[in-house]
C-alpha cells in the first residue's frame, strides 16, 4: 500500500456518544496533531460528559478481528489503547500487535474509572501489571489514583518506577494534592518530572485522559521521543483543558507542540 503523508495511528478504545471521550475524542486528537486516525471498538456506551447509564462490551473476537484487518490493510506507526474488558484481552491484543510489527509504538492508559464515576472492572487488573507491561506496551498511563488500584500495596510513585523497569510509565498528576498538573515519567526506574502549567486551568474536561494518551500515541508516531512525546502531549492537554468552561473541550485551532 502506498504511504501516507501523515503517519497512522489506531485508537483501541470505547465508543463515547457526546464525543468527549473514547474512539471519537482520540480520532480529533490524531488528527489535529497530524496523525491519521484508526478506530477499533472494544465497547459501546450510553454516556455524556456528566453521567455514564450503559455499558456494552464487544466480544473479543470481533475485536481482535478489527485489529487484525486494520494491522493488515494499513502500516500503522503507533497504537493507543484505551478501556478493554478484561487483561487476558488487553494480552491478546498486545500480543497481536507485537507478532505483526514489533516497531509499532504502544499507549496503554489503564482506563480504570470514567470521570462520570463508572467502574471498569479496576480489580480484574490488579496483579497483571509486570506480565502486561512486558508485551510491548511503549509507556503506561495511569493517574495516581488509578496506580494505586492496579499496585495497592504501594505507593503510586514507588511503583511506578519499580514496575518502569519493564515498560515506562507516566504518573499523571492531574488531581495530585500536593503538586497538581505535576507529572511524573518513568523510564526504567530513571525519573523525569514534567512540570504543572504556568497558567492556571479553566477546569475539568471529560475525556482528558483519553486526549493525553492519544496526543502521546501521535508524537510517537510522528517519531518523537517518548519525553519529547509526553511533554508536547502535556502542552497540548493544556491547550485543551483551557478551551472552554465546559466538561466538553475543543480541538479545533490548538496548536500543534
Amino acid at each position: 500500500m502506498e504511504s501516507a503523508a501523515r503517519p497512522y495511528v489506531l485508537t483501541i478504545a470505547g465508543f463515547d456518544p457526546c464525543s468527549g471521550a473514547g474512539l471519537t475524542s482520540d480520532l480529533k486528537t490524531i488528527e489535529q496533531l497530524g496523525g491519521y486516525g484508526l478506530a477499533v471498538c472494544t465497547a459501546n456506551t450510553i454516556q455524556t460528559d456528566s453521567q455514564f447509564f450503559r455499558l456494552k462490551w464487544e466480544s473479543p473476537s470481533w475485536v481482535i478481528r478489527q485489529l487484525q484487518e486494520m494491522l493488515k490493510r494499513y502500516p500503522v506507526s503507533a497504537v493507543k489503547i484505551g478501556i478493554v474488558e478484561s487483561p487476558e484481552l488487553l494480552l491478546s491484543i498486545l500480543r497481536e500487535i507485537v507478532s505483526f510489527n514489533r516497531d509499532i509504538a504502544i499507549v496503554w492508559d489503564p482506563i480504570l474509572k470514567a470521570s462520570t464515576g463508572f467502574d471498569f472492572q479496576p480489580d480484574h487488573f490488579q496483579g497483571k501489571l509486570k506480565q502486561l507491561l512486558k508485551e510491548g506496551i511503549t509507556v503506561m498511563t495511569p493517574n495516581f489514583q488509578e496506580m494505586e488500584k492496579l499496585v495497592p500495596d504501594m505507593e503510586p510513585a514507588e511503583a511506578a518506577k519499580k514496575w518502569s523497569k519493564h515498560g515506562a510509565i507516566l504518573l499523571k498528576g492531574g488531581h495530585r494534592a500536593d503538586a497538581p498538573g505535576e507529572d511524573l515519567l518513568f523510564d526504567d526506574e530513571h525519573k523525569e518530572v514534567l512540570k504543572a502549567p504556568t497558567r492556571a486551568i479553566a477546569g475539568p474536561k471529560h475525556g482528558s485522559g483519553c486526549v493525553l494518551s492519544a496526543a502521546i500515541a501521535t508524537h510517537l508516531a510522528l517519531g518523537h521521543h517518548l519525553k519529547a512525546s509526553c511533554k508536547a502531549a502535556k502542552s497540548y492537554i493544556t491547550q485543551f483543558l483551557n478551551s472552554n468552561d465546559s466538561l466538553l473541550g475543543y480541538h479545533a485551532n490548538l496548536k500543534e507542540s
